[in-house]
């Protein structure tokens, strides 16, 4: 049975009134209240389907009373009844709130007609099961449907999404409005839907990004509140339910390669559905991907990656069943294929960005959204890039990189001195994966130094240090001003650190640069030309990846100090602008085209 709120504060006239429509006590139940507060309060406890006001009240008259029911309550209908229903006020109320007026005295036929006519249109709303909330805002808008969406978090939580022919105009949920109640809704876990007729009053648009931006930032936004996925264990490799056993299949070529003529299969895996349709839109229309798979779980991702044998896999981090970082150990160790991993959580600096390059992917990105107004579509079209890349990636250098059974104790690191060994490299997005497995396996002695510039902010760079520090079997330091340079040691230094080497008391430290030395502010360039300076022959020069040409004027002037340098190889296409650049001025002395792991080994000993 539906409820009726009257509201008027002449106790006389709602004594008579709810006396005369408890006639009707089979049809709706009534409740009253003196003034909009006392309304407000008994709002606030549910179960009120209608209100019938008067509007001239203390404390809180009618007008402010609609008002609140179209900002906080737009499912409730709400009849107005008053003695000063003057021209003026019909106008407003008609524009303004959009409601019928019933005039005192009351005409008690002409009101009941009037609350069971909007009853009626209560009756018409229906529960939506068998289908998500972004599912169902989606088939709204591709049916231009006008409703009011009651969405209902099964813990007294309830808000409204209200759409215009299909067009998503505003949100309510709690105190949250906008934009901002829609991303609340979103994140519901398996929320009751109700589909209620259109308010009475049209909505005022407190959203104005179209839906799918809406649905991709709620998801990416659901996503990031659910924090961090379970860090897995080395041996975390058992089988699941409906898995075989973890021998490794037959890998085929060790190679990249398309399967066919006509382009690479892409598995996206995420537990979006809206996420995944909007990936595999994108990646679906570029030139040399022919076809999109999707799995919505880690466990399904890897009975996929055994079955559709797909080319390269975008996977979240955070979904159920299986998480993403524990799917990635398991499709390393049974059947490899490069993996991008397209999560919240795998932004620079995050530990879950490290934890997958260490456990086998080949690159990460943030997942796309339209935060702070920013386009989507460069978004996706770095994540293209990395797909693109990632096909080309060694299927040999995709392993886990375990850490060494027992790392040497601490000592005292005697200093780099002219004369000894020195590797300078740089990494830019792109370069991780292939550095960490450097370091990974890196031996030290104490004639040899390593510096790497990551192109990347200070922050993430302290990060990825203390990351390292866990399982590197030799000491990663970041450097600062006037510190003293030790062999045997990894110093990970930020672009914008702006450090240089100089000679100080016969020991070599690092030291402030300006921005707009002889290095044009490269923190690459800027290095290697110090290390050119003072090692000599005995100066390397590393690029990993990079796409600003910070590495370039470096190489030119460890080659004039008769240094070496050295590059990945360009077969493939995968390798970096920078490195391409490089390798087209012929700057680079050698390229390495066998096993990452295995590139610290001839890099230090030839």
């Amino acid at each position: 049975m539906h409820t009726v709120l009257l509201v008027d504060d002449d106790q006389t006239t709602t004594v008579l009134i709810a006396r005369k429509l408890r006639a009707h006590s089979g049809q709706f139940d009534i409740r009253t209240a003196q003034n909009g507060l006392e309304a407000l309060e008994q709002l606030a406890q549910g179960q009120i389907d209608m209100v019938v006001t008067d509007l001239n009240m203390p404390q809180m008259d009618g007008f402010e009373l609609l008002t609140h029911l179209n900002n906080a309550y737009p499912n409730i209908p709400a009849v107005v009844m008053t003695a000063y229903n003057t021209q003026e006020v019909e106008t407003h109320l008609a524009e303004a709130h959009q409601v019928q007026v019933i005039e005192k005295p009351i005409d008690y036929q002409a009101l009941i007609a009037a609350i069971e006519r909007t009853l009626k249109t209560l009756d018409d709303k229906c529960t939506v099961k068998g289908i998500s909330l972004p599912n169902f805002l989606q088939l709204i808008q591709w049916e231009e449907k006008s409703c009011l969406l009651e969405v209902s978090d099964g813990k007294g939580g309830k808000g409204f999404f209200n759409t215009e022919e299909g067009e998503l105009i505003d949100a309510v949920f709690g105190s949250q409005t906008g934009e901002e109640a829609a991303y609340a809704m979103l994140a519901v876990d398996d929320p009751k839907i109700t589909i209620n007729p259109p308010p009475q009053k049209k909505a005022e648009r407190r959203i104005h990004q179209d839906l799918m931006s809406i649905l991709m930032e709620g998801m990416r936004l659901k996503d990031e509140g659910e924090g961090h996925a379970p860090c897995p264990e080395e041996d975390d490799t058992q089988d699941t339910s409906s898995q075989a056993s973890l021998t490794p299949v037959d890998q085929g070529p060790i190679t990249g390669g398309p399967q066919d003529s006509r382009g690479l299969t892409v598995l996206v895996v995420d537990d979006s559905k809206v996420m995944r349709k909007a990936i595999g839109d994108h990646l679906s229309r570029c030139e040399g991907i022919a076809a999109i798979e999707e799995a919505e779980n880690g466990q399904d991702a890897i009975a996929f990656n055994e079955h559709l044998r797909p080319d390269v896999i975008t996977m979240d981090v955070c979904m159920p069943i299986m998480d993403g970082l524990t799917a990635l150990k398991h499709i390393m160790i049974r059947q490899p294929t490069p993996v991008v991993m397209v999560s919240t959580l795998t932004r620079d600096g995050a530990w879950e960005t490290f934890e997958a390059l260490r456990l086998g992917a080949v690159d990460f990105i943030d997942k796309p959204n339209r935060m702070a107004g920013t386009d989507i579509d460069p978004q996706l079209e770095r994540l293209e890039s990395k797909v693109l890349n990632a096909h080309h990636i060694n299927h040999s250098d995709l392993k886990l990189l375990r850490p060494p059974a027992c790392c040497p104790p601490p000592k005292a690191m005697p200093p780099l001195r002219d004369g000894h060994t020195v590797l300078v490299a740089t990494a830019a997005e792109g370069g991780y994966r292939a550095l960490l497995a450097m370091l990974a396996g890196m031996e030290l002695h104490d004639t040899e130094g390593f510096l790497v510039t990551l192109q990347s902010d200070p922050a993430h760079v302290d990060a990825f240090a203390k990351y390292l520090a866990t399982f590197c079997p030799v000491p990663v330091k970041r450097p600062r001003s006037g510190e003293r340079l030790a062999a045997g040691v990894c110093y990970l230094i930020a672009a914008r650190d702006s450090l240089s080497l100089a000679e100080r008391k016969n020991e070599l430290a690092f030291m402030a640069s300006d921005m707009s030395e002889a290095s044009n502010g490269k923190a690459a360039d800027r290095l290697m030309d110090a290390a050119a300076r003072i090692f000599g022959r005995a100066a390397i020069g590393l690029i990993l990846s990079g796409n600003d040409g910070d590495g370039v004027e470096g190489f030119k002037s460890i080659k004039a100090a008769g240094g070496t340098t050295v590059a990945p190889s360009l077969e493939g296409g995968s390798s970096s602008e920078t490195v391409r650049l490089a390798a087209r001025t012929g700057l680079v002395d050698r390229f390495f085209s066998d096993s990452l792991v295995k590139w610290h080994r001839g890099i230090w000993r030839d």
